[in-house]
């Protein structure tokens, strides 16, 4: 540390001033004071002679520290749904040196990044950092970054520190069901089937993740009475199977309305139409009617 001291005229051998060997560390005796001043009085006796010397040292700074982070994995989590210059707070590197010696920057290391650091000074002077979002994210894309803070002062030569900064990306629910077989399919289904076969695996995917991800399966409101007592939908798997047995006879197709929601906040939905063709099978015999020769005679000749 350098120090400046003010001492009244006094003979060439008492303006001596000496620093002891542990020497001065500003920190240690002023703080973060933006001046630091020590003041005292030396008493001074010359051949007979009484003599007080008020003395002031003001202990100039140097740059003995570096910028030091409180953690050095430094985690935080942003939704995918935030807007552009969303700002989260980070923790501030702390540097024991004042002035130009102290904290100047907090950067990001990686030039190309969705992010930069804002290091700001508040009123009551206390410094603050914010992470702010340049772009929309997409956690279905990137659901974390791996980032490098840099922070650095200002002495010559400067100082500097580094920390890892872990991104979480936060899942919203921005994406809806999608059925692998589109808005339409088609299913054939011979008549003598037995209950319980599998018609279809709907399995409708959702890329997002925990409810938002989780989807469930019913039949939609178009869906007519008998074809919800002929067929069965799992409401998790989505796999439709046959509920009871079917006659082509009777009726050679059914059209089925399902519908895929997840269960995240504002569920999102989408439908499927599903349409059942009766394959005919030779369960009738032939039908034949007799008719006697009498009264066929009858018929023709009176």
């Amino acid at each position: 540390m350098e120090f400046n001291s003010s001492l009244l005229p006094v003979s060439e051998s008492d303006r001596q001033l000496t620093v002891g060997h542990a020497g001065l560390d500003r920190e240690r005796l002023c703080g973060q004071a933006p001046q630091c001043v020590l003041a005292f009085d030396v008493v001074s006796f010359s051949q007979e002679q009484f003599r007080l010397v008020h003395v002031e040292v003001e202990v100039r700074d140097v740059n003995d520290h570096a910028p030091r982070f409180p953690r050095a994995q430094i985690p935080v989590e942003v939704s995918e749904g935030a807007a552009v210059g969303t700002r989260i707070p980070l923790e501030v590197p702390v540097d024991e040196d004042v002035g130009a010696n102290g904290l100047q920057s907090v950067r990001l290391a990686e030039p190309h990044s969705p992010f930069r650091v804002e290091l700001q000074t508040r009123a009551d002077g206390a410094q603050c950092a914010d992470l702010v979002l340049l772009q929309e994210l997409d956690r279905e894309s990137q659901a974390a970054y791996s980032l490098e803070l840099v922070a650095q002062d200002g002495g010559r030569p400067p100082r500097s520190a580094t920390a890892a900064l872990s991104v979480r990306v936060l899942d919203a629910n921005d994406h809806s069901p999608a059925f692998p077989q589109g808005a339409v399919a088609e299913v054939e289904l011979a008549e003598d089937a037995p209950v319980g076969s599998l018609l279809l695996d709907l399995d409708a995917a959702d890329p997002d993740e925990g409810p938002n991800g989780d989807v469930v399966f019913a039949f939609g409101a178009r869906t007519p009475p008998e074809a919800r007592r002929l067929f069965r939908l799992d409401p998790r798997s989505g796999r439709l199977t046959l509920a009871g047995p079917v006659d082509y006879e009777r009726q050679d197709t059914y059209e089925l309305d399902v519908r895929a929601q997840d269960r995240g906040p504002g569920p999102r939905t989408a439908t499927c139409k599903v349409i059942v063709r009766i394959r005919d099978v030779n369960d009738n015999a032939p039908d034949i009617a007799i008719t006697p020769l009498a009264a066929l005679g009858r018929t023709c000749w009176g």
